[in-house]
């Protein structure tokens, strides 16, 4: 499980990009020799920080990501990068669902996610005034 919380800023009609942090909670990370989940706790915890881009196209938005894991049991803090390529949709205005996979090295898959969330607070859009 997760949870992920990024900051974007408009900077066109069509891009969006920010700063934000993804907490993992992995049961998968601690294994015995055999493979089988040991004991969870909190080596199972990771953190990352990234910087995001979405393409916004109506209320389907684009997004990819790079970001490095300020904690990980196994790859050490600001040692490894990890990317995210995935895909959003607005069901309402501010609830939005989607999938995206993540990666390191730029081609080894890490995990698929599915995601749910709710975007708290938008900035109202500029009006425009067209006239003589």
């Amino acid at each position: 499980g997760g949870l992920s919380s990024y900051i974007l800023w408009q900077n066109t009609s069509a891009l969006k990009s920010g700063l934000g942090l993804d907490l993992n909670y992995l049961t998968g990370l601690k294994v015995d020799s055999r493979g089988a989940p040991e004991q969870p706790g909190m080596e199972n915890l990771t953190l990352g920080m990234a910087y995001q881009l979405e393409m916004v196209i109506g209320r389907l938005f684009v997004l990819g990501s790079l970001g490095t894991y300020v904690v990980h049991q196994y790859f050490g803090s600001f040692s490894q990068l990890y990317q995210r390529l995935g895909v959003k949709f607005y069901v309402l205005q501010n609830l939005f669902a989607g999938v995206n996979v993540r990666t390191i090295n730029f081609g080894t898959a890490e995990f698929l996610e599915m995601n749910m969330g709710y975007r708290i607070w938008s900035a109202p859009r500029k009006k425009t005034y067209r006239g003589k």
